[in-house]
């Protein structure tokens, strides 16, 4: 129990650390420092992978169907990205689409995933210990 609520603070913090991380970046580009940008892409990998990996490690370990859910959530995800985007044409449209779908949404997911973990968080803080847990 003391072992997994440090993980899991562990987690969401790192989480947390990596995200505000990558905020910056398409705000600093909007004013032209485009370098900015390229480090919250390469942060925003970096993020998903350890979101992905810890996701699938959580989910083996405990079970929960707010885990799975976001699991299989995100394999539809870059499934369906794989398939449009080997279906249809390339055009301005599709590119202005395919940015929105492969930088926007991650963010969103990566978002839910961070609430998740600071909801699970925050739930086993909240439940009631006895001396032996502190």
């Amino acid at each position: 129990m003391k072992v997994q609520r440090t993980i899991l603070l562990t987690d969401t913090i790192a989480q947390g650390i990596l995200i505000s991380l990558i905020i910056p970046g398409p705000l600093l580009s909007l004013w032209g420092n485009n370098e900015w940008l390229f480090i919250s892409l390469y942060g925003m990998v970096f993020l998903g992978a350890w979101q992905f990996l810890g996701n699938f490690l959580w989910m083996a370990l405990t079970k929960e169907k707010s885990r799975r859910r976001y699991f299989w959530g995100v394999c539809g995800y870059f499934l369906l990205g794989i398939l449009f985007s080997r279906l249809l044409s390339h055009s301005t449209a599709t590119e202005i689409l395919g940015i929105s779908y492969w930088l926007v949404l991650p963010f969103g997911i990566a978002i839910h995933y961070f609430w998740i973990s600071a909801t699970q968080l925050v739930a086993d803080f909240r439940t009631p210990r006895s001396f032996w847990d502190l």
